[in-house]
């Protein structure tokens, strides 16, 4: 990815200096910045120079608009937002001093207690973004953040790819067969079809990835969207291959099922159903 590293050291809007990168994505870059009015750090996001087409301009727009219509503890805070110029939008958003669930699941195993926590900010972070008309469609281990210090302290981020049903916000046209990573999205997803059971899906995928240690959907994109439109649903010992618990099973099949009606109501349904296992 090309980066804008002219904007290190820059004074933007009179206010934000960027000082390193710390982070980068599909169509960002964030760099930790000072800001000179409160003397804070905070995380400014700017568009990758590869990533200025018309369309990833418009998906950043709508990251900062998702951001914009809701507040959550357990959703990354939107401060401020501008322009460079017509084609390079920025935003900044508090700074987090953690890791991604990503890197912990790297790291070591998590146990179901552990990862019930993790996720228990994240299912009330998706559940207050479904009430408010949004589905994020790219939950997965890493865009939620770790607060180093406290697992009940997750937040979920990356807006990029979420849909607003509000009217009066313009759909996206995208021209991809698939939006989102091919192993978190669910089988409707390949007719278009986005609603709060499809962050309940990818949120059961990971809970399958955490507590067997491996995605329960492996191969190429085709060969993934292949088996979930067949309905196929790994087992969680298949994919460990050692013994698994029943009531494990039982979860994630439920959470898995091809059925977005058959899946559990709400992320937080699922979670407590974790928590009770």
């Amino acid at each position: 990815m090309s980066l804008p590293s002219s904007l290190i050291g820059r004074t933007i809007a009179e206010r934000y200096v960027p000082r390193a990168v710390v982070g980068r994505g599909g169509m960002g870059v964030v760099y930790a910045a000072d800001d000179l009015r409160t003397s804070a750090l905070v995380a400014f996001k700017a568009l990758a120079r590869q990533a200025r087409d018309a369309q990833r301009v418009l998906r950043f727009e709508r990251e900062i608009e998702v951001m914009r219509r809701i507040s959550h503890p357990s959703i990354v805070a939107l401060h401020d937002h501008g322009w460079l110029s017509d084609s390079e939008p920025w935003f900044v958003m508090e700074l987090l001093d953690g890791t991604t669930l990503r890197d912990r699941l790297d790291r070591a195993p998590i146990d179901t207690r552990e990862l019930a926590t993790v996720l228990a900010p994240i299912a009330s972070a998706l559940d207050a973004l479904h009430a408010a008309g949004m589905v994020h469609r790219d939950v997965k281990p890493a865009n939620i953040l770790l607060s180093p210090h406290d697992h009940a302290g997750a937040k979920l981020a990356d807006f990029g790819l979420a849909l607003v049903t509000d009217p009066d916000v313009p759909r996206l046209t995208d021209k991809r067969a698939i939006v989102g990573s091919p192993a978190y999205v669910p089988p409707e997803s390949l007719k278009r079809q986005w609603t709060a059971a499809a962050d309940v899906y990818a949120l059961g995928v990971v809970i399958f990835e955490a507590l067997a240690g491996a995605s329960p959907f492996v191969g190429s994109a085709a060969d993934v969207l292949i088996a979930k439109s067949r309905g196929v649903v790994p087992t969680l010992a298949a994919i460990s291959r050692r013994d698994s618990e029943p009531g494990h099973e039982r979860l994630v099949a439920h959470a898995l099922s091809r059925d977005p009606q058959a899946r559990p109501a709400s992320a937080s349904e699922l979670v407590a159903m974790l928590a009770a296992l």
